[in-house]
């Protein structure tokens, strides 16, 4: 492919691009590069806003099933938001065939990329986490996903989802509620803050005055993350992140601290933190929990982060709410973010939509 039909295909991706600071194309987009040896900047693109009356969101459960059931705290807040909702098959007709998937592979990628082509449909929210994103990817097109940008939400197992979209394409995803969180008031205020059009956008900021400084310090970066064992479990495949000037975000849950050493000693030595300008970690819900372990008890989980990270020179805080909590920000993967351990805040510097 050459640089002219290139640019033509990107200048139909999305009704809005903006350029950044970085120079490698191929971080982006490894399927259609030049033919010539040349520098393009990146471009991200961001999906089209909700807009009361007028959006439509698309649920689909890309890994484990659910009930209609554990759906209703979303669709009442939907409800109230007057945004009106579709709900896929996978969420409709699951049953025990499929074991610990909603569906069939070919079917869970299918209804996905058929939510991506249709127009009417504004946001794909994903029905829960669990298990089976990694065995869709090699079943979506990367470049139809790119030519029909629209928010793409949900966290834990869709990690493997988000990331990758981001990285092949350009398109912000983001990183928030499934349909079965609990929608409370936090969680709600936040996700609109952030998915809602708003011509008048202004940095949103987080303070978490119970966080835990474990390297104090100051930086932007691009907002990166996710669930850790789906970022490792990416590792060594096309579908890796790559973390270079980025903030990145990582949570997990019901994992003894050996588990999260193993990962995040993974994650180190791989080699992705070596320009990475900040990192942020969620709740942990057993973050200073020891485990019988023989001779005795285990390492907690905090003091395992501790060990492995603060010997970063980046700023590192503990203890932000998103992912396995109720209280839950949604996060916009690919946009300029800033943390700051002087007040334990995290601040979104860019609008993510449109």
């Amino acid at each position: 492919m050459n640089r002219r039909n290139l640019l033509k295909i990107l200048a139909t991706a999305s009704p809005l691009l903006f350029n950044s600071s970085y120079n490698k194309l191929d971080e982006f987009f490894y399927n259609e590069l030049p033919d010539q040896d040349t520098q393009l900047n990146k471009l991200k693109i961001l999906p089209r806003g909700l807009i009361p009356g007028k959006s439509k969101v698309a649920i689909t459960a890309t890994s484990s099933p659910m009930s209609a059931y554990e759906m209703k705290d979303a669709l009442n807040f939907l409800k109230q938001e007057n945004i009106t909702y579709e709900i896929g098959d996978t969420v409709k007709n699951n049953n025990s065939s499929y074991r610990y998937l909603s569906a069939s592979d070919d079917d869970r990628a299918a209804e996905f990329m058929k939510y991506i082509v249709d127009d009417t449909v504004d946001c794909i929210l994903c029905g829960r986490g669990g298990y089976g994103v990694l065995r869709i990817l090699e079943k979506l097109d990367f470049a139809t996903i790119r030519k029909n940008p629209k928010i793409i939400i949900g966290f834990s197992d869709v990690t493997a989802l988000l990331t990758p979209i981001f990285e092949h394409t350009g398109l912000v995803t983001f990183h928030g509620p499934v349909a079965v969180s609990t929608f409370n008031n936090f969680t709600q205020e936040h996700f609109k803050k952030v998915l809602f059009s708003n011509n008048n956008f202004e940095p949103i900021i987080t303070q978490e005055p119970n966080a835990i400084v474990i390297n104090e310090g100051n930086a932007k970066g691009v907002l990166k993350g996710g669930n850790l064992r789906m970022i490792v479990s990416t590792l060594g495949t096309p579908y890796e992140p790559n973390f270079d000037n980025s903030i990145l975000f990582l949570e997990d849950v019901s994992e003894p601290a050996y588990k999260v050493d193993r990962m995040l000693s993974q994650l180190l030595i791989s080699g992705k933190l070596k320009n990475c300008k900040g990192i942020i970690f969620g709740q942990f819900d057993n973050l200073n929990s020891r485990q019988a372990f023989h001779p005795g008890y285990s390492y907690t989980i905090r003091e395992v982060i501790e060990q492995l990270y603060s010997k970063l020179n980046i700023p590192i805080m503990l203890g932000m709410p998103f992912g396995h909590v109720k209280d839950k920000l949604t996060l916009p993967l690919g946009i300029l973010t800033e943390i700051n351990t002087n007040n334990r805040s995290i601040t979104i510097l860019e609008r993510s939509v449109i």
